[in-house]
């Protein structure tokens, strides 16, 4: 995978609540290369239609790397495959239960969630920018 790391991009989702005990999704891309978050959102529903755009907006002008690590999440749907192939990458699923098969993404994630959660988001639009705005910080 070291020789291959530019060509690698991951994506993948976690959960953050509110204090109104409602779930925020927080969506990323992560490029394997440098290990540096392409793209970060988060919503209240993630939809396939949603996360495309999310990758569409990762990826632009060609920017597209050769494979996409992604896992069996159910959001991850044949209509997120679909666009991700008409951008001419690869999708890779990792096997069911396999965590450790999208270390980057997971680590990621592991190291945000808790930096997100230790204060709760606010709920509304105000959650979903404060999520979203902290991810920068918590990763420097």
């Amino acid at each position: 995978m070291r020789n291959h790391r530019e060509a690698i991009a991951a994506i993948d989702l976690f959960t953050v609540p509110t204090v109104s005990f409602r779930l925020l999704y927080v969506f990323f891309v992560i490029s394997h290369a440098r290990r540096q978050v392409l793209r970060a959102d988060v919503t209240e529903h993630p939809t396939a239609s949603w996360i495309s755009q999310q990758l569409r907006e990762a990826f632009p002008d060609g920017s597209a790397p050769r494979y996409l690590l992604l896992d069996r999440d159910s959001t991850f749907d044949r209509q997120v495959i679909t666009s991700v192939e008409n951008m001419i990458i690869k999708p890779v699923r990792t096997a069911f239960r396999s965590p450790w098969q999208n270390g980057a993404a997971e680590r990621l994630g592991r190291k945000l969630s808790p930096r997100l959660d230790g204060s709760p988001a606010r709920p509304q639009r105000a959650a979903r920018t404060t999520a979203a705005s902290r991810i920068p910080q918590v990763l420097s």
